[in-house]
């Protein structure tokens, strides 16, 4: 009987349905790149370095390199326009700021600039660079570096992060 009277609730119960719609859409370019999964997520090591290196205001260390790869590119990727971002320097705003922190050095800034050397400043496109889709990588070489934004430099922690935005021509 406990069958049955399952069976026939089961039955006579209502069922309602209520439809909707998922509009889904797109582009399917081709003049964008992958960047590369070494590329994605990178540490810049700047050293230690002595906080009397930085005698003045606008003196630097030593550049260090880093590289972002662009891989399998599409047949019409033509160029590409970098673009970092981050917290800028209260002092310079084309800097970015080291992190914040009982801990962290002051006085200082983080310079990012392209391979000739030249200052990118943050939150900015760069320059335009030139992609070959022909090539399995197209590889653009920066550059980050500690900037005195003041005449005086505190010792301390000095790390930041920045995150790239590409645009694609």
């Amino acid at each position: 009987m406990k069958v049955n009277l399952m069976f026939l609730l089961l039955v006579c119960a209502g069922a309602q349905a209520h439809d909707g719609t998922v509009n889904v859409s797109g582009t399917i370019q081709d003049n964008t790149c992958i960047v590369a999964p070494s590329s994605q997520a990178q540490t810049v090591p700047l050293g230690d370095i002595s906080a009397k290196q930085f005698a003045t205001q606008g003196s630097g260390s030593q550049p260090v390199a880093f590289v972002i790869d662009l891989q399998k590119c599409g047949a019409a990727a033509t160029g590409v326009d970098f673009t970092f971002s981050g917290t800028a320097d209260s002092d310079d705003k084309t800097l970015l700021a080291v992190d914040s922190g009982s801990d962290a050095a002051q006085g200082i800034g983080i310079e990012l600039q392209n391979a000739d050397h030249t200052r990118l400043p943050l939150n900015q496109a760069s320059v335009r660079y030139a992609l070959d889709p022909t090539l399995t990588d197209n590889q653009f070489t920066f550059y980050a570096r500690y900037i005195a934004t003041a005449n005086s430099v505190t010792s301390g922690t000095a790390k930041a992060t920045a995150t790239f935005t590409l645009t694609w021509q």
